[in-house]
């Protein structure tokens, strides 16, 4: 192994440290910049997630519970869903706006969703004439775009950064803007949108018509998802089975309960 394959490796290790703890069942994870996706492969292998990668030069497959997609970094938002965990490794140099990424990284990351960040440091020589950030210019790009970093550092060649979003928005059924609908998600006349604050409190934003109500269109979940896409999490007394594992399936946390909607919200408070 040469030098520089050693320095990559331990950038590799790093990552794998990083990420481990949050590998749990089902979640989904996003590889950008994935190369030929062979560390989403080994966690796939290893791990009960569902992965998807994403890379301009792609050229490998996807296989069971991966799925390969060809995509430049700051074109994330196109990817439907959200993600649980999201990751770049030894990819966060290449990108041609780092900013715009990391803005569109924070309205995919789902419910307590975390990014990873692992990269050679600002100064490091690998031998390659390259523009490498330091850690604290990292950090100012997350927080510029609405991410919080929970977790930063240096080793000796690679810096890291683990972030997560500042606000969470969730949507709950309602009929009167005070309880929570006693019908099924879909058949609610209103979605009143709420947000948390850096506190974790929750905050009325605005109140959503569902036109799809009255219509045969209500008995299609994700055409009434699309009225409130923008949410990480939904708020319903009832959701049919099979709609629950749809939108688990996409990212989206489900809470269920009856009654005032800011007695529910008051446990549900994030910090």
């Amino acid at each position: 192994m040469s030098n520089l394959e050693a320095m990559e490796e331990s950038g590799r290790q790093l990552l794998l440290k990083l990420l481990s703890p949050l590998l749990t069942e089902g979640r989904r994870v996003l590889d950008v910049g994935c190369g030929n996706g062979e560390v989403l492969h080994e966690l796939v292998q290893h791990y009960p997630i569902r992965g998807v990668g994403i890379d301009p030069h792609l050229s490998a497959r996807g296989a069971n519970r991966l799925q390969l997609v060809k995509l430049k970094a700051e074109k994330v938002q196109e990817l439907p869903g959200l993600f649980h965990l999201a990751y770049t490794l030894m990819s966060l140099h290449h990108f041609k706006d780092p900013s715009t990424f990391f803005s569109q990284m924070f309205t995919k990351l789902a419910w307590k969703g975390r990014l990873i960040v692992v990269d050679w440091k600002k100064g490091v020589q690998t031998g390659v004439s390259e523009r490498y950030y330091s850690v604290g210019e990292v950090i100012e790009l997350l927080t510029k775009s609405g991410l919080k970093p929970i977790n930063c550092g240096e080793e000796t060649f690679h810096f890291y950064a683990v972030a997560t979003p500042v606000f969470r928005k969730i949507a709950v059924a309602t009929k009167d803007g005070r309880t929570v609908y006693p019908g099924m998600f879909e058949r609610s006349k209103f979605f009143a949108i709420y947000q948390s604050d850096q506190r974790g409190k929750f905050m009325l934003l605005e109140k959503r018509s569902n036109k799809l109500s009255k219509t045969m269109q209500h008995m299609n979940t994700f055409d009434v998802y699309s009225i409130v896409s923008d949410c990480q999490a939904l708020l319903s007394k009832h959701i049919e089975k099979k709609d629950r594992q749809l939108l688990e399936d996409m990212g989206v946390q489900l809470f269920f309960g009856a009654g005032t909607i800011n007695d529910i919200l008051e446990r549900l408070c994030v910090p």
